[in-house]
């Protein structure tokens, strides 16, 4: 991959980043000792593995 598509690439996935990091949240559940991550929480890791991955 070109290193200008690199750079789209990052520039998306931290874009990514933002947008799960203002809506990822966890709820406390009586029947669980932790709390459960929403679907966003969970992209939010998926996302910053990739980011850390790709190196930026």
């Amino acid at each position: 991959m070109a290193e200008r598509d690199d750079f789209y690439l990052i520039e998306a996935l931290r874009e990514c980043e933002e947008y799960f990091d203002n809506r990822a949240d966890a709820e406390y559940f009586p029947d669980s000792a932790a709390p459960r991550p929403n679907e966003e929480m969970k992209l939010l890791q998926v996302v910053r593995d990739a980011i850390r991955k790709a190196g930026a």
